[in-house]
């Protein structure tokens, strides 16, 4: 048997109702609504007996994202753009571009978020002036859920380009960026203010690498940085000019967006803390490793809740329930990270207020 509930930032004590039942290791649930997320359990039977309820898994239910448009941006890059917002990380694998003229593949190099709902394909080389056919397998959006199997068609021609964009981003430090355009460009890539950091975060200094004109370093401010807090960041520039003259694209080559994790749970924290059932909805577990498994403890060390971090954005979100869906009471928890990769662990002690 399948039980859930509906819940969304305004929901208070939602009830657990039956969503299906099946004899099978699958089942197909009707009747969801749109624009809510479901925690859903699983209940087995044997002879009329019925265990406890599983570990809760949470859903979203949005309407299937696929791309749904293609752009040059210039003979190396093309830009694309979804019906809704993705996940920050895409595989290459995830899509296979084919020169319609030559009828031959022609494999991308990197994929880079540019903002929610698009992305930036870039090849080692030059593409060929020429009709593409590009077709996207199935990926993961934001919620986790499977986009639709997509195909578009692009006219490339070389001749079309009188713009710059950002090429790539590189997260040195939770202070230093380094960016790179797709060309050299002039002082005006020196000036704070034509960069925005988003959704947090003061850039302190910027400067074009001397020996690399198509570089720029950017600093950020220690005490208001970047860190890994569950969010996928993006960083825009604009009112630049490249050496040549060419202005930055206004269109989606003008940001690019990144995530950030640690090396290790060192500092690793929760927020807030104490967290307030008045005040408070979710908590974060934050500054985690690229894989964590998040283990929400009673102060005596029995299992409440069980998270994980996966998607490298240095941050889980947690609705203060537990497994079966009820929220904590007044106390004092425990928080238990372990990398999945080095098996280092950390406890972490919270509390939970009126």
């Amino acid at each position: 048997k399948i039980y859930g509930y509906k819940y969304n930032s305004s929901t208070v004590n939602p009830q657990i109702i039956p969503l299906g039942i099946t004899t099978n290791n699958n089942v197909e649930l009707q009747n969801l609504e749109y624009g809510y997320f479901y925690k859903i359990f699983v209940v087995s039977v044997d002879n009329g007996n019925e265990s406890v309820l599983s570990e809760p898994i949470d859903v979203f239910i949005n309407q299937q994202i696929k791309p749904i448009k293609a752009e040059q941006m210039n003979s190396k890059s093309i830009n694309i753009t979804c019906s809704g917002e993705i996940a920050s990380i895409i595989r290459l694998s995830d899509i296979e571009v084919k020169n319609k003229d030559k009828n031959e593949i022609v494999s991308p190099e990197i994929i880079l978020s540019n903002n929610p709902k698009s992305f930036v394909v870039s090849f080692k080389n030059k593409l060929e002036n020429a009709d593409y056919q590009i077709y996207f397998k199935s990926f993961r959006d934001k919620y986790n859920n499977f986009t639709k199997d997509t195909t578009l068609d692009l006219r490339i021609n070389e001749d079309n380009i009188d713009e710059i964009y950002l090429k790539s981003l590189k997260v040195s430090s939770s202070t230093l960026l380094h960016l790179e355009f797709s060309e050299p460009v002039d002082t005006s890539a020196n000036i704070i203010e034509n960069y925005e950091l988003y959704p947090f975060g003061e850039i302190t200094s910027v400067s074009v690498v001397p020996t690399q004109e198509n570089k720029v370093d950017i600093s950020l401010s220690y005490t208001n940085g970047i860190n890994g807090r569950g969010y996928t960041y993006s960083l825009t520039a604009k009112n630049i000019k490249g050496v040549s003259g060419k202005p930055i694209t206004k269109g989606a080559g003008n940001t690019l967006s990144f995530v950030i994790s640690e090396n290790s749970l060192e500092k690793a924290y929760v927020y807030p803390n104490p967290i307030s059932l008045e005040k408070h909805k979710d908590a974060y577990i934050a500054n985690l490793s690229a894989k964590v498994n998040v283990l929400i403890m009673t102060n005596d060390g029995i299992e409440l809740r069980e998270l994980a971090e996966s998607d490298g954005n240095g941050g889980v979100r947690w609705d203060l329930l537990d497994k079966d869906g009820n929220k904590l009471k007044n106390g004092v928890y425990l928080i238990k990270l372990k990398d999945k990769e080095t098996n280092d662990e950390k406890l972490i002690k919270f509390m939970i207020v009126p």
